[in-house]
């Protein structure tokens, strides 16, 4: 009987954390089904399961390679007719110097296994704005916006070929990161769909958004205080007080998966757009079959940009400021009132 694995490497921002938790609540059913969600590898990170060990890089870069394998040779060895692993940072290892030398002895270690790999794409314009401000939350990155964009030269696409190089064209699946493109406008139904699932009215989802974004104002702040600051402790309190603060911010579009950014004009989103345009033509023809080329639908070349001048580029903070200074005055009075209540009791 044939065996197959689906590793699901991301790319990171592209609702990776939605379709985690996904996994984590619908793992009984999908072993009704007969897929498995191995154990192997795994940790929980807030309300999503996620095959992080696997990697050897994020908070496990410090993991010898002989045990990471060994983890990988835990999965070759299951019975399940179907496994699925997920881990965003699958994709971004495979971008490192020992990156395809790495994937070829994942390979060969599930070499009695038919290997699919499930690759979600987001424009990138897109993606690189929902990527800085998801490394400013978390306390990964410090620089100004535009620095970033200077200085930054790995993307997503790139990455898609090299899965191919290793696993073969035909064995890499690529999903655009798009609303209109998903099954019922739904990723957790569309990737059921990639890998053969059959959906069930009785799967369990996540409807709140289990990655919440900071708004601008928020994040260079928070950027500001990443420069200032080392004290990771200091810095996730600091976090979650301006995530609340976001929460309340009219900026936001809801609790949706999908939302714009405005770190970029819309010229500059043009000019990278343009600039990617040929690497999304051979992605769509030569992993995808689409003969004309198109990755995505939603006319972003067609339409002309308005004028609009960055609104990253000096953003007010004095709202945030406020609200976590007020915050830290309720913590105060709190702290106050509890030691009162206590000397009360006395």
């Amino acid at each position: 009987m044939t065996k197959t694995i689906f590793i699901h490497v991301g790319a990171g921002k592209t609702g990776t954390t939605a379709l985690q938790s996904f996994f984590a609540r619908n793992e009984d059913r999908f072993a009704a089904q007969g897929i498995y969600f191995p154990q192997e590898g795994r940790v929980q990170i807030d309300k999503a399961l996620v095959h992080h060990k696997l990697s050897g890089i994020g908070g496990f870069r410090d993991m010898p390679e002989n045990e990471i394998l060994a983890l990988w040779k835990d999965i070759a060895a299951l019975t399940s007719p179907t496994v699925i692993i997920s881990s965003e940072f699958l994709h971004s290892r495979i971008k490192a110097a020992d990156g395809i030398a790495f994937f070829e002895k994942v390979r060969d270690i599930l070499s009695g296994w038919d290997i699919k790999i499930v690759f979600y794409i987001r424009r990138q314009s897109h993606w690189v704005q929902s990527a800085y401000s998801q490394w400013v939350k978390q306390n990964r990155e410090s620089r100004r916006f535009s620095t970033f964009m200077r200085q930054f030269k790995n993307y997503p696409i790139k990455q898609i070929p090299m899965f191919g190089t290793v696993f073969g064209i035909e064995n890499v699946i690529v999903r655009p990161f798009e609303k209109a493109q998903f099954i019922d406008q739904d990723i957790h139904k569309d990737f059921c769909a990639a890998i053969g699932l059959e959906w069930h009215e009785d799967f369990e989802i996540e409807h709140s958004n289990p990655n919440p974004r900071l708004a601008l104002d928020a994040l260079e702040l928070k950027r500001q205080f990443n420069s200032l600051n080392k004290n990771p402790h200091m810095l996730r309190r600091i976090q979650r007080d301006l995530i609340s603060y976001s929460a309340l911010s009219s900026e936001l579009q809801g609790k949706a998966i999908h939302h714009s950014h405005a770190l970029m004009t819309p010229e500059q989103q043009l000019e990278l757009e343009t600039q990617f345009e040929p690497q999304y033509r051979d992605i769509a023809q030569r992993f995808m079959g689409r003969k004309d080329g198109t990755l995505f639908t939603d006319g972003f070349l067609e339409t002309p940009p308005a004028p609009a001048e960055s609104q990253y580029d000096a953003p007010n903070t004095e709202l945030p400021t406020l609200f976590l200074i007020m915050r830290l005055y309720q913590k105060l009075e709190a702290l106050e009132n509890a030691r009162a209540a206590q000397q009360d009791k006395r």
